[in-house]
């Protein structure tokens, strides 16, 4: 079971629209994870902000719900999060020298 993607600094917009439609449904997390096929663990993470759903999770999100993933995804959050792991992965595989510009 896969279901979260990338992390993000703290708690994001992502994670508000997420809970406050799982609140609205009248489901617990467990519940919501059941019909996700994830762990409670996978949504809790989410909820608090930690990671962004995976690419197939906010589509099972979209089914589920009935509402368009743009619903539930803050897109620039997505992107900014993206950014800032791809600097970060490349910063990490730069060398002492390359770092210098040499």
């Amino acid at each position: 079971m896969t279901g979260t993607g990338a992390r993000i600094p703290g708690r994001g917009r992502t994670a508000e629209r997420i809970k406050a439609a799982r609140q609205a449904a009248g489901w617990s997390q467990e519940q919501l994870a059941r019909k996700l096929d994830v762990t409670v663990g996978n949504i809790r993470v989410i909820e608090r902000g930690d990671r962004l759903p995976s690419l197939a999770m906010a589509i099972r999100l979209e089914r589920l719900f009935r509402q368009p993933m743009a619903d539930f995804i803050d897109f620039e959050e997505v992107v900014s999060s993206t950014t800032k792991a791809n600097v970060a992965r490349s910063s990490a595989q730069l060398t002492p020298a390359t770092k210098r510009g040499k």
